[in-house]
């Protein structure tokens, strides 16, 4: 089955006023096309987030077929989002 690469992207302004893009959130998703891979995409960071709506948190969802899949390392390993690390 296909690999996708999705990322949540957020525009957010510059000291200028200009917008950027802005990944909040990136992963890996198995699915047959695209579409179904944004459904579950969006389940997973919805989920994950506890929130009930994803664009709340980002503006825009990016799909790409994934060329080299990556392996997960530990955990759930699909996600590969930025977080602080947990105290010990």
């Amino acid at each position: 089955m296909p690999v996708f690469q999705m990322r949540f992207l957020k525009s957010v302004p510059d000291d200028h006023g200009h917008d950027h893009l802005t990944c909040q959130c990136q992963m890996q998703v198995e699915a047959p096309n695209d579409k179904e891979a944004s459904g579950r995409a969006v389940a997973e960071f919805c989920r994950d987030r506890q929130v009930s709506d994803w664009t709340t948190y980002a503006d825009v969802l990016e799909a790409r077929r994934a060329v080299r899949p990556v392996k997960p390392r530990l955990g759930r390993g699909r996600r590969t989002q930025h977080s602080p690390s947990p105290t010990t």
